[in-house]
């Protein structure tokens, strides 16, 4: 569910100047993105969809959050997504409903891989 009020700052704590810490991404189609949402990439295509733990193409390993959304599941979009250099809000993020706390803790050790702190 979109939030509307929901701003770049509830998400990012901070960010590497001149969008070192961002990366423009593709969203493939069938898939929304919402502000702050954790991201897995589908190995075979190179794109980006909410992340799924009970995956076995690649979209099972955190590899972004969603800085823009794509409110639309109709073809491919282009948003930005942070994906490095980082510190991100715990309680600004979209995680999978169900995701449970094991999942959770793997997803949050993917992100910091990347440089991208969950606090």
């Amino acid at each position: 569910m979109y939030d509307e009020n929901k701003c770049y700052s509830d998400v990012v704590h901070f960010d590497e100047d001149n969008n070192f810490s961002k990366e423009e991404i593709t969203v493939l189609t069938g898939n929304t993105a919402e502000l702050g949402e954790v991201l897995g990439k589908v190995t075979a295509s190179g794109k980006y969809v909410p992340l799924n733990p009970a995956a076995s193409d690649g979209s099972e390993v955190a590899a972004a959050i969603a800085v823009t959304e794509k409110s639309e599941a109709s073809g491919d979009a282009d948003i930005w997504a942070i994906a490095r250099h980082a510190i991100v809000r715990d309680s600004g993020l979209v995680w999978p409903d169900g995701i449970t706390g094991p999942e959770k803790t793997t997803a949050i050790d993917e992100l910091k891989s990347l440089g991208v702190l969950v606090k």
